[in-house]
């Protein structure tokens, strides 16, 4: 009877794991109402899958044009029943930051990535073409092309609002994010069109369909990590220009060899835009940490405020030394402090160290 009892109590113990492990993943999800962005997501949706039934009648397509096309018609279908759940009162509850709402959000993003590698692979001559002989890649239906990519980017950001504030995110996360989905996208269609190129042209046009597939698969490893070092707020300023570097060179150079008179990418197409946004918030993210590691330098390396012994326990001549390097308005209580709008910014080390050490102080 005791085996039985502790088999029955390990049994209960494993449903509890599980669901603290939810609750937790639950916890970190914002509570934030969505029903626009779904609505948008439909919209785009349906833009494509209208643009492939008018170019590709259902009957004759081809596996890669039907996964394509169920995609778009079941993004629509999950867009709309979203949308339609924010404002039926029964279902509210199942959406507006909830574990089913980014379930199906991520799903949706994962059939999106799938589904933009085979509209815009010009092999499959869905939204765009390739002239084999020479290696050019020619867009042959626009709306199915830029619209595509619409909808993968608002995917995107649909994902990424249910842990980030999209409208206030720093653009170090979004940056990195942006250059792994070019990269990636840059890495799948190179490497698809690298063996019809290269038996078309075993020379210069080889040599740089191969160095797009290359440098692709490199920045975009670059980039995954440090997107995940950024999300888990590990990276510093030294480390993502350390990060930034090899892809704010590699991307600038294929710009030049791919888009180019001689190049792959040179006409309007996958290769050309992926190329030209990745060289772009790849500089970008250069500047930005350059900027913080050497313009604010001068300003995270004050001096912190030091408090000596006596100082220490007398919260009065603690607040005097503040004063002497913040403006400050005391209000009628003397146990108040209101600092003003216009004072200058404090290091956050000094902020901290206050903070910490003598918030028991302040708020007797």
């Amino acid at each position: 009877s005791r085996q039985r009892t502790e088999s029955i109590k390990v049994k209960n113990i494993k449903p509890k794991m599980k669901l603290v492990n939810i609750n937790q993943l639950s916890a970190h999800i914002r509570k934030e109402k969505r029903n626009l962005t779904w609505t948008i997501q439909m919209f785009l949706s349906m833009i494509v899958i209208c643009a492939m039934s008018e170019s590709f009648p259902p009957s004759d397509m081809n596996n890669y044009e039907l996964f394509a096309y169920a995609v778009s018609g079941f993004s629509v279908a999950l867009s709309l029943i979203m949308s339609i759940m924010y404002y039926v009162e029964r279902s509210k509850k199942f959406v507006g930051g909830t574990i089913f709402e980014l379930v199906g959000a991520t799903i949706l993003l994962g059939l999106w990535i799938g589904a933009a590698v085979i509209i815009q692979d010009p092999k499959n001559d869905i939204a765009s073409t390739i002239d084999f002989s020479t290696g050019v890649e020619f867009v042959d239906e626009a709306n199915l092309y830029f619209f595509t990519w619409f909808a993968l980017f608002t995917n995107v950001l649909l994902v990424a609002s249910f842990f980030r504030d999209v409208t206030t995110v720093n653009f170090r996360m979004l940056g990195w994010i942006s250059v792994l989905a070019t990269s990636m996208i840059l890495l799948g269609v190179s490497r698809h069109l690298t063996d019809d190129i290269c038996n078309a042209d075993d020379g210069v046009m080889c040599f740089r369909i191969k160095y797009a597939s290359a440098s692709g698969g490199a920045s975009g490893f670059i980039a995954f990590i440090a997107s995940v070092l950024t999300y888990q707020s590990k990276i510093t300023s030294r480390s993502g220009l350390v990060l930034a570097s090899p892809n704010a060179a590699a991307y600038p150079f294929g710009a030049v060899l791919l888009t180019s008179s001689d190049g792959p990418g040179r006409t309007l197409g996958t290769i050309y835009f992926t190329i030209w946004i990745g060289s772009i918030i790849s500089i970008l993210l250069l500047i930005g940490e350059f900027n913080e590691v050497f313009l604010d330098k001068e300003e995270d390396e004050r001096e912190p405020i030091v408090f000596d012994s006596q100082t220490e326990d007398n919260p009065q001549k603690i607040l005097d030394s503040l004063a002497a390097e913040i403006p400050v308005a005391t209000t009628d209580s003397s146990s108040d402090l209101e600092i003003s709008s216009k004072a200058p910014s404090i290091p956050m080390r000094v902020k901290s160290t206050v903070q910490k050490s003598y918030s028991h102080m302040f708020s007797s």
